[in-house]
């Protein structure tokens, strides 16, 4: 069941989520080497997998804060075997197998190294070209982070601005072929 804000006709109503496996509000999906897609679902709290002809196989998260729970999933990226998914109001970053179970996570709510105010967007390194690192679009805080694959901070980049260098409203984030 899921509640609807804002307008008063919906505020003490419950209205039901979509039966599965039907998509609710996508926002992000990636295809790993054997044509699996994995979609985050912003509004079902959750990561749908589908084959490479669009037949459900299955999800994984429910919402929440704890780990293995999405409380907005906003983004998803793919390395050789793990999944990598943004809690946007978790304020932090889930990783899972190719099957859904839950391997670690990092992050929480601040402006500090390695913590998030809303990631939006993430990249994942798929073939250690660049060392296996993991890029995070810091929404509200305007900025890049990079990380290892276990979540260790290695550096930031951007702030506030329009200027050079800065972000504004950082959503999403990818690096070419050349690093």
């Amino acid at each position: 069941q899921h509640r609807m804000p804002q307008d008063s006709w919906y505020l003490d109503r419950e209205i039901p989520l979509p039966a599965m496996p039907g998509l609710y509000n996508p926002r992000s999906l990636v295809i790993s080497e054997s044509g699996d897609i994995y979609i985050a679902e912003w509004s079902s709290h959750r990561v749908s997998t589908w084959d490479e002809n669009g037949n459900f196989k299955g999800s994984f998260g429910q919402y929440g804060n704890a780990d293995g729970q999405f409380n907005h999933p906003s983004s998803i990226a793919l390395s050789e075997n793990e999944i990598y998914v943004c809690s946007w109001h978790g304020h932090n970053v889930q990783v899972f197998n190719l099957e859904g179970e839950f391997l670690r996570a990092w992050g929480n709510y601040g402006q500090g190294e390695g913590q998030f105010y809303h990631p939006s967007g993430i990249w994942a390194d798929q073939n250690g070209t660049n060392g296996g690192e993991i890029y995070v679009s810091d929404y509200n805080n305007h900025r890049v982070q990079v990380f290892d694959e276990n979540g260790t901070f290695i550096r930031t980049f951007g702030s506030y601005g329009s200027g050079d260098g800065q972000l504004n409203y950082a959503n999403g984030v990818g690096v070419g072929p050349d690093g």
